[in-house]
């Protein structure tokens, strides 16, 4: 689970580079596993007894396909120092009763950046399923690797207790406000990436309240015991308010229920790009 959760930041292009490897580090009664891809960095822990402390880095994919067919309750993780920069690290079965040892080629940990310690002051608990409802009805809207680099995230405008969540492609455009518990430490507007939101949005599916902040002029989010720390899309959103129209001059009710059935049946006949 700690695996696939920061996994997700590594890039399908990343084929043997620092990049494409997770960092391990085992310190008091934790192990931390992290990633990063230099724009978004993931971290997260699972409880370990940790005999001696140590780091390594190593490949995400071959990693997660290890332990995805391992059948033991209780894993080993050991390393043994080699010549050069590489390190090899061993994963066995903790009871021994199975015959089993796993080789992996890894490099040094200190290459990939991790999540310092955050203050509390600098961030702010919200409800997840708030959040989270709100990222469904506006990230769909988002651009996908636009030339304007604004229209790539979704703007978050803080106003008070209230937030608004805006994503355009330059063609659409959906806005959400909701009113939250309380009010969030950072007062500023920001666009977040894309690729941000979805992590963000795996995170907190399955827990009660998440965490945000800015942090270093980056946005920081965590639950669920995992911690996300990403740069921010820089630049200057358009006035979304002119784009909204501010009366109509029809307006009609109908059943959501019906209307998308009928979408449904007609969206056969119109293949993309169409």
């Amino acid at each position: 689970k700690a695996i696939h959760a920061v996994e997700g930041v590594i890039s399908a292009r990343e084929i043997k580079s620092v990049l494409s490897n997770l960092k391990i580090e085992a310190e008091g009664k934790e192990v931390f596993l992290s990633a990063t891809d230099l724009e978004i960095s993931i971290k997260t822990s699972v409880p370990a007894e940790v005999v001696q402390s140590g780091s390594i880095s190593l490949p995400a994919k071959q990693l997660s396909s290890f332990f995805k067919t391992i059948n033991f309750e209780e894993t080993t993780l050991s390393l043994e120092e080699s010549d050069g920069d590489s390190s090899i690290a061993y994963i066995t079965d903790s009871s021994g009763k199975n015959d089993y040892k796993s080789k992996i080629s890894g490099m040094d940990a200190e290459e990939i950046k991790t999540i310092s310690k955050v203050s509390s002051s600098q961030i702010s608990s919200f409800p997840s399923t708030l959040i989270n409802d709100m990222i469904r009805k506006t990230s769909y809207a988002i651009a996908h690797e636009d030339q304007r680099f604004i229209f790539n995230g979704l703007y978050m405008i803080p106003n008070g207790d209230k937030l608004i969540f805006v994503g355009t492609d330059g063609r659409r455009l959906c806005k959400i406000e909701r009113t939250l518990p309380s009010p969030l430490q950072f007062k500023e507007s920001i666009i977040v990436p894309a690729k941000a939101i979805r992590e963000i949005s795996k995170m907190i599916a399955t827990s009660e309240t998440g965490n945000i902040g800015l942090v270093e002029g980056q946005i920081y989010a965590s639950a669920n015991n995992i911690e996300l720390l990403c740069k921010l899309i820089e630049g200057n959103f358009p006035n979304y308010e002119q784009v909204i129209p501010k009366s109509t001059k029809f307006s009609t009710g109908i059943s959501k229920d019906e209307f998308q059935v009928a979408l449904r049946q007609v969206m056969t006949a119109a293949e993309e790009p169409s």
